[in-house]
């Protein structure tokens, strides 16, 4: 797999997340609480991850990814997981 520049994970996340939620990609608030702003819940956020495991072939742990509050937290997260030296580190305390 070639490596991916931020701007397609965080692409990949933004469509992750509004198909599972029925947004627009655009309408989606990096910043945005998943829980309070875009209504996010433990299912939802688990279908999400399972779509962001099999677009990059990751595994991540669900218990770590429960924690995030922002879409950044999990761009973060991801970029982490795919060895990205740059973009937004997780602000999430393992």
């Amino acid at each position: 797999m070639a490596e991916l520049t931020s701007s397609e994970i965080e692409q990949a996340l933004r469509e992750a997340i509004a198909k599972e939620m029925e947004l627009a990609p655009e309408a989606i608030d990096l910043d945005a609480s998943l829980r309070d702003d875009l209504d996010i819940n433990s299912l939802d956020a688990t279908n999400i991850l399972m779509v962001l495991e099999d677009r990059f072939q990751v595994e991540a742990d669900l218990e770590t990814f429960f924690e995030m509050q922002t879409a950044r937290d999990i761009l973060g997260f991801l970029e982490g997981l795919l060895g990205r030296t740059q973009g937004v580190a997780s602000t999430v305390s393992e």
